[in-house]
């Protein structure tokens, strides 16, 4: 087995353009934590993980592949008691449109940018010394890049709770200065 750590420059939240245009409309990809619920405008937050899968063997068949990531903690309602799960997106390569400029760069359009494959994975309310995690499915394992990056994109399974507050956590991300604390994307092979 092996372990990746998310990458900080290709890691980040994207915050949804207005309530219910399913468009990204900022983002930041330089802070130590990512976001996941929705802010005082029921904008939802969506957060892309980015692995450096391109260390795997060239061969490596994968057997199993666990996300894990870490809270920090929690800005208003707990989203786990109003919007459900948090749901797994995966893309082999980037999920963003890039220009020569910002190639690798978290993007707006990675909110609404196509995945390889939907839900491949469900993080449920049932952390254990504050990790979240989720097996990811098997179906997702072709997506696994042995050549290139891997990125997830997670969002809970409802957009909001039309309270008109902020409702998310706050997890460490690929920027995060404690490494061990960083979202790990770990893989089994044979």
């Amino acid at each position: 087995s092996t372990s990746y750590r998310s990458t900080g420059s290709g890691d980040g939240w994207v915050l949804e353009s207005s309530e219910n245009s399913n468009v990204g409309g900022s983002k930041n990809s330089a802070a130590a934590v990512f976001k996941l619920g929705d802010d005082a405008q029921d904008r939802q937050f969506r957060s892309i993980l980015h692995f450096p899968t391109y260390y795997l063997p060239d061969n490596a068949v994968i057997t199993q592949a666990i996300l894990m990531i870490k809270k920090q903690d929690v800005i208003g309602t707990d989203p786990f008691t109003t919007h459900q799960n948090i749901s797994i997106d995966i893309r082999k390569g980037y999920f963003g449109n890039f220009n020569l400029f910002s190639f690798g760069q978290l993007q707006e359009t990675d909110y609404q940018a196509t995945a390889d494959m939907y839900m491949v994975g469900t993080i449920q309310n049932n952390p254990v010394g504050g990790w979240y995690w989720a097996s990811l499915d098997s179906r997702a394992f072709p997506y696994i890049s042995l050549t290139d990056v891997t990125q997830l994109r997670l969002s809970f399974l409802l957009d909001d709770n039309d309270d008109m507050g902020d409702d998310y956590i706050r997890f460490y991300s690929g920027d995060y200065e404690a490494q061990k604390d960083r979202p790990h994307l770990r893989e089994f092979m044979k």
